[in-house]
């Protein structure tokens, strides 16, 4: 971003952005809100990511021991793993079998 920009630029620039990804087909898909939340946590994370590298890096740590630490794996049955892991890669593996 052009350090010489206004503040007063810079709002109307997100203003802007936020109102073509509101306008995009973030709607809610059935009710689900998944599509907007996703747009929205990566807009907060890119914007920490470019501003506090140092606390995204802690901050990412700090989830992945978390995880680790309650062992979020034992809470998916293998049966509902295995068919959505599965199926993927199957296919991916047929595509690079085709000559």
């Amino acid at each position: 971003m052009n350090n010489t920009q206004t503040a007063c630029d810079r709002l109307t620039q997100s203003r802007d952005r936020l109102r073509q990804a509101l306008g995009q087909g973030s709607h809610p898909v059935g009710g689900s809100h998944i599509g907007l939340m996703a747009k929205t946590a990566y807009g907060v994370v890119t914007t920490l990511a470019q501003n506090r590298p140092l606390a995204s890096v802690v901050g990412t740590a700090l989830v992945g021991a978390l995880l680790v630490r309650i062992k979020v794996w034992r809470w998916v049955p293998v049966s509902a793993l295995l068919g959505a892991l599965v199926p993927p890669l199957v296919k991916a593996l047929a595509v690079r079998e085709k000559p």
